[in-house]
């Protein structure tokens, strides 16, 4: 391994160069957050002398216990996403210093290269750019791309509304994520990357974060294509919402004045926060996806409206969902095992779909005869979220003069026994190949050449704006809703006719 050097425009780094990868850890795109910064926009970066070295990740934003707190599915599922430490920390530090991001490219382009920009998970509550599933050294050198990851502030640093208090932003999080973007613009060619071609991406809360930089003028112009991934957001916090989460958060912290915020330890506020997320817990009817609780992005001047609110939109969309997403949240439920009867099904579906219970169970069972009990609920339960909330995404997009593909991810995994099907968040590392260090994948024959299926068309997609699949992959149209499904058996056969038809070419 040896060592490179790059000229950023607040100074150089010195990044690492391995075989075909170069890569620059830990970059700063923004100020420090703590102090008089903290609820601000983000500040520029002060620029350094000499050389600074990017050869190791920068702090998480500050957050609660992932696998503590009472908003996020069971700690099981933590292990099998996060084997480090079985959190999205991967056991790093934290710090209000944690507007940094991360750049994985190919050590040698002869010319631009197209630019992924991925947005993490975890709501707007849990995560950073640094976990190991989706680091982009994989699929930056097997596909010719580049792959920048974003660290910037969640929950309360990120998404506190402070009335309206001048020179603070209820959106400071996305805000971070814009800041990110512009460095991307303004630096991303030093590194062989192509700013006219950048893609945003992410998986869940970071679909959600998607979709609010689809609705920010600020953002207009700092990307050109957009993925979602299982996270079909279409609603954001109105001023109604972020008071009922300010007065919980001030009245756990016994009423200061919002002035002293900012001089409030981190481990106060987080347990202050942990109380208000123990208070909204559980309020949200499972499989409704259209607005994530908690601290999130708001409706103000950064982001009028909502992303999908009629608005022509000039970028191609590639959007989708697994087949059992909520199977990832059901874990810690009794009644969710591989002895769940079809009628007990039925019985636990009727508490979030009613009357429309039984007609709901059919449809699932019907996609998949062969499927256990306890997976045709999670599939129904997605159905009524997931499903329905990417199809409505989908049509929005189309209306508004957009291209849009979607797919559907079908492999499942022998984890847990098979509790688990295909949950939610187990194609991400499948898109960038990290599937022999995630243990939630399982080890079933095939899954490396399905994972280099969907490397591939997540590639093209970052290239072209359409995925190179284009033979097998239709875009979605409202009179032709095509979906592309993803498994390691739809591989083979796509492969195996493939090959029938070269030696009958032949």
């Amino acid at each position: 391994m040896g060592f490179v050097d790059v000229d950023t425009d607040a100074g150089r780094l010195r990044g690492a160069e391995l075989g075909a990868l170069k890569f620059f850890l830990g970059v700063p795109y923004g100020a420090s957050t703590a102090g008089a910064n903290r609820f601000r926009p983000p500040q520029p970066v002060t620029p350094w002398e000499g050389v600074r070295e990017a050869v190791a990740f920068g702090p998480a934003c500050p957050q609660s216990a992932y696998s503590e707190s009472p908003s996020v599915r069971s700690a099981k599922m933590g292990f099998l996403q996060h084997p480090v430490g079985g959190t999205a920390l991967e056991g790093g530090e934290i710090s209000e210093d944690c507007l940094h991001l991360n750049v994985w490219a190919p050590a040698a382009t002869t010319s631009p290269t197209p630019v992924l920009v991925w947005l993490h998970g975890g709501g707007f509550m849990f995560g950073s750019g640094n976990e190991g599933w989706f680091n982009g050294d994989i699929l930056a050198t097997a596909e010719n791309i580049i792959v920048v990851t974003v660290t910037h502030r969640l929950g309360l640093f990120g998404f506190l509304d402070l009335d309206g208090a001048p020179g603070y932003s209820p959106n400071a999080g996305m805000l971070d994520i814009v800041a990110a973007l512009q460095w991307v613009s303004r630096n991303i060619a030093a590194f062989g990357g192509d700013p006219s071609r950048v893609t945003i991406a992410g998986h869940s809360g970071g679909a959600a974060k998607v979709a609010a930089l689809l609705a920010m003028p600020v953002a207009k112009g700092l990307f050109h294509n957009a993925i979602m991934q299982s996270g079909p957001i279409t609603q954001f916090h109105s001023s109604e919402e972020t008071a009922a989460l300010r007065k919980g958060l001030l009245d756990a912290l016994d009423n200061p004045p919002l002035s002293a915020l900012k001089d409030i330890p981190v481990d106060i506020l987080l347990r202050a926060q942990e109380k208000v997320l123990a208070g909204i817990s559980g309020t949200s009817t499972l499989g409704e996806s259209s607005a994530i609780p908690g601290f999130a992005p708001s409706t103000d001047e950064t982001l009028p409206n909502g992303p999908f609110d009629g608005a022509t939109t000039d970028v191609s969309l590639m959007i989708g969902c697994t087949a059992h997403e909520i199977a990832a949240f059901l874990l810690d439920a009794p009644f969710f095992t591989q002895d769940l009867s079809d009628a007990a099904a039925v019985v636990v579906l009727e508490q979030f779909a009613g009357q429309h219970a039984g007609d709901l169970y059919s449809a699932a069972a019907a996609i998949s005869a062969d499927e256990p009990p306890h997976l045709r609920l999670a599939r129904a339960l997605g159905i009524g979220g997931f499903e329905q909330g990417t199809d409505a995404i989908a049509r929005a997009v189309n209306d508004g003069g957009g291209l849009v593909w979607q797919y559907r991810f079908d492999q499942t995994t022998e984890a847990l026994d098979g509790l688990l099907g295909a949950c939610h968040a187990i194609e991400i590392p499948y898109v960038f190949g990290t599937i022999d260090r995630t243990p939630l994948t399982g080890r079933a024959p095939g899954r490396h050449e399905l994972s280099c299926r969907m490397m591939q068309a997540w590639a093209s997609f970052v290239r072209d704006g359409k995925p190179a699949l284009a033979s097998e992959w239709q875009s979605w149209t409202p009179d032709n809703p095509y979906v592309r499904h993803f498994s390691i058996a739809s591989t083979r056969t796509i492969l195996h006719e493939k090959s029938s038809a070269a030696l009958a070419h032949a």
